[in-house]
């Protein structure tokens, strides 16, 4: 499994504030960094409706999905730098995780 978090160069800080709140016990693969693709520097079709910020969110989660299908990725996580976890995250994933069928 891949994990990402997307996040714009120009926001360092959140992608810290990000890697403080993992919890200490993280059920999953090491989380990877994603450049976010900046609302500020793409221009949005003429039909897109929800901003320039929600576009590049969008193009930025289609960048990711791509790549994990060109690269045969077979599962992905995708996070934003401001998620959060709450308290019993990992364990109750664990949990969850092996209750999961083996060909899931």
């Amino acid at each position: 499994m891949k994990i990402y978090v997307i996040n714009l160069d120009r926001r360092a800080e959140r992608y810290q504030s990000f890697l403080r709140r993992l919890p200490l016990n993280w059920p999953f693969a090491p989380v990877e960094r994603f450049a976010a693709v900046d609302g500020k520097d793409v221009v949005s079709p003429e039909w897109w409706t929800a901003g320039r910020a929600a576009y590049g969110c969008y193009q930025s989660h289609l960048k990711i999905i791509e790549q994990c299908i060109a690269d045969g990725v077979d599962s992905v996580l995708i996070l934003e730098d401001d998620a959060t976890f709450p308290c019993g995250f990992a364990a109750k994933a664990q949990e969850y995780i092996r209750h999961l069928p083996d060909d899931w």
